[in-house]
């Protein structure tokens, strides 16, 4: 969710259109998200003694490096709000000095104020992290796939856990995922139809620019 959230703010086309809600607030989303995960992981980590034995050693791996990666973007995130809120005060500030600013530059700082602190090391490493992530539950569901008669000796909690993380975070992946191959569909139309047929991509195109 945190990538959804960061390119969202880059761009609003991330998130079909729709603007998004306060800078600040809108990073609990994700924040809350991936403690409840950690959580969820973490107390299973700590009471798996009562599972099936193989079952847990073939999620063991995947779960340290899953408890990894919410501890590095849980922290990432904090860092990113607090960049945020430092920039928003510098801003604010000095607006405040300089009491002839330009009425646009006034409306729209918070616009300034988010790109800044996107590109900057902890909002890129964010993004990173968040890229990772999802490589990170593809190979979770690769094992879920590959040991689906192992999971079958798992307790109902285990898999609930494993489940939870997986799904639901793809789930939440699923606007910017949506739009992504929705542009790859677009685009690669336009390039067949300007091979194949330039004159139907010029009509298609005067067409959508009417509308």
């Amino acid at each position: 969710m945190e990538t959804v959230v960061w390119l969202w703010l880059y761009d609003r086309r991330w998130f079909f259109g729709i603007k998004a809600p306060s800078l600040l607030k809108i990073w609990t989303l994700p924040l809350f998200n991936n403690a409840f995960f950690f959580v969820s992981l973490f107390y299973y980590f700590l009471r798996h003694n009562g599972d099936n034995v193989q079952c847990f050693q073939d999620f063991e791996s995947w779960i340290y490096m899953r408890l990894l990666m919410l501890t590095l973007i849980m922290a990432g995130i904090i860092q990113v709000y607090r960049e945020t809120s430092k920039s928003t005060a510098l801003e604010y500030n000095e607006m405040q000095t300089y009491k002839t600013i330009n009425p646009i530059l006034v409306k729209n700082y918070n616009y300034w104020i988010t790109r800044k602190v996107l590109i900057s090391f902890p909002g890129l490493s964010l993004l990173g992290l968040g890229l990772f992530n999802w490589f990170w539950i593809a190979r979770g569901m690769n094992i879920v796939y590959n040991q689906y008669y192992t999971m079958s000796g798992c307790n109902a909690f285990m898999k609930n856990i494993v489940w939870g993380n997986l799904i639901l975070t793809a789930i939440l992946s699923l606007p910017v995922l949506w739009v992504f191959f929705s542009m790859i569909l677009i685009k690669g139309t336009c390039i067949i139809l300007g091979v194949i047929s330039p004159s139907a991509l010029i009509k298609l195109k005067k067409r959508t620019a009417s509308l």
